[in-house]
Protein backbone atom coordinates (compact mmCIF):
# COMPACT_ATOMS: atom_id res chain seq x y z
CA UNK A 1 0.00 0.00 0.00
CA UNK A 2 1.09 3.58 0.39
CA UNK A 3 1.26 6.04 3.27
CA UNK A 4 -1.93 6.54 5.27
CA UNK A 5 -3.91 9.45 3.86
CA UNK A 6 -1.79 9.70 0.71
CA UNK A 7 -4.52 8.34 -1.58
CA UNK A 8 -1.87 6.85 -3.89
CA UNK A 9 -3.32 3.34 -3.99
CA UNK A 10 -1.37 0.11 -4.19
CA UNK A 11 2.14 1.39 -4.96
CA UNK A 12 4.21 -1.81 -4.62
CA UNK A 13 1.84 -4.47 -5.91
CA UNK A 14 4.44 -7.27 -6.18
CA UNK A 15 5.70 -6.70 -2.64
CA UNK A 16 2.16 -6.63 -1.26
CA UNK A 17 1.30 -9.84 -3.15
CA UNK A 18 4.37 -11.60 -1.72
CA UNK A 19 3.34 -10.61 1.80
CA UNK A 20 -0.20 -11.90 1.25
CA UNK A 21 0.96 -15.26 -0.15
CA UNK A 22 3.47 -16.31 2.51
CA UNK A 23 3.31 -19.92 3.69
CA UNK A 24 2.23 -18.81 7.17
CA UNK A 25 -1.39 -17.86 6.63
CA UNK A 26 -2.12 -14.72 8.56
CA UNK A 27 -4.83 -12.25 7.59
CA UNK A 28 -3.44 -9.24 5.73
CA UNK A 29 -5.53 -6.08 5.87
CA UNK A 30 -4.85 -3.46 3.20
CA UNK A 31 -4.95 0.01 4.72
CA UNK A 32 -3.33 3.24 3.70
CA UNK A 33 -3.67 5.13 0.48
CA UNK A 34 -6.93 3.57 -0.69
CA UNK A 35 -8.84 6.24 -2.57
CA UNK A 36 -11.06 4.43 -5.03
CA UNK A 37 -12.82 1.08 -5.48
CA UNK A 38 -10.14 -0.08 -7.93
CA UNK A 39 -7.54 0.21 -5.17
CA UNK A 40 -9.61 -2.17 -3.04
CA UNK A 41 -10.00 -4.49 -6.03
CA UNK A 42 -6.23 -4.54 -6.63
CA UNK A 43 -5.49 -5.32 -2.98
CA UNK A 44 -8.03 -8.14 -2.83
CA UNK A 45 -6.95 -9.56 -6.21
CA UNK A 46 -3.39 -10.13 -4.97
CA UNK A 47 -4.50 -11.80 -1.74
CA UNK A 48 -5.50 -9.29 0.95
CA UNK A 49 -7.94 -10.66 3.51
CA UNK A 50 -9.72 -7.32 3.89
CA UNK A 51 -9.42 -3.60 3.21
CA UNK A 52 -9.83 -0.74 5.64
CA UNK A 53 -11.24 2.48 4.24
CA UNK A 54 -11.80 5.68 6.18
CA UNK A 55 -10.93 9.02 4.64
CA UNK A 56 -11.93 8.02 1.10
CA UNK A 57 -15.48 7.57 2.27
CA UNK A 58 -15.79 11.30 2.86
CA UNK A 59 -14.28 12.36 -0.48
CA UNK A 60 -17.33 11.47 -2.58
CA UNK A 61 -20.50 13.49 -3.12
CA UNK A 62 -22.54 10.29 -2.80
CA UNK A 63 -20.89 8.11 -0.12
CA UNK A 64 -23.55 5.41 -0.47
CA UNK A 65 -22.69 5.00 -4.16
CA UNK A 66 -19.01 4.72 -3.19
CA UNK A 67 -19.87 2.05 -0.62
CA UNK A 68 -21.79 0.01 -3.20
CA UNK A 69 -18.91 0.28 -5.68
CA UNK A 70 -16.45 -0.66 -2.91
CA UNK A 71 -18.46 -3.75 -1.97
CA UNK A 72 -18.52 -4.90 -5.59
CA UNK A 73 -14.81 -4.22 -6.03
CA UNK A 74 -13.91 -6.17 -2.88
CA UNK A 75 -16.02 -9.15 -3.92
CA UNK A 76 -14.67 -9.09 -7.49
CA UNK A 77 -11.09 -8.82 -6.26
CA UNK A 78 -11.49 -11.76 -3.90
CA UNK A 79 -13.08 -13.89 -6.62
CA UNK A 80 -10.24 -12.96 -8.98
CA UNK A 81 -7.69 -14.05 -6.38
CA UNK A 82 -9.45 -17.37 -5.80
CA UNK A 83 -9.81 -18.07 -9.53
CA UNK A 84 -6.16 -17.29 -10.22
CA UNK A 85 -5.08 -19.52 -7.35
CA UNK A 86 -7.07 -22.43 -8.80
CA UNK A 87 -6.03 -21.86 -12.43
CA UNK A 88 -4.69 -24.86 -14.34
CA UNK A 89 -1.25 -24.23 -15.77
Amino acid sequence: MSDIGSERGLVKKKLFASICCRTVKLPVIAEGGLRAPEDAYNAMAVGASAVLVNRSLFCYKDPMLFIEALKSAIKSGRLTFLCNRERKN
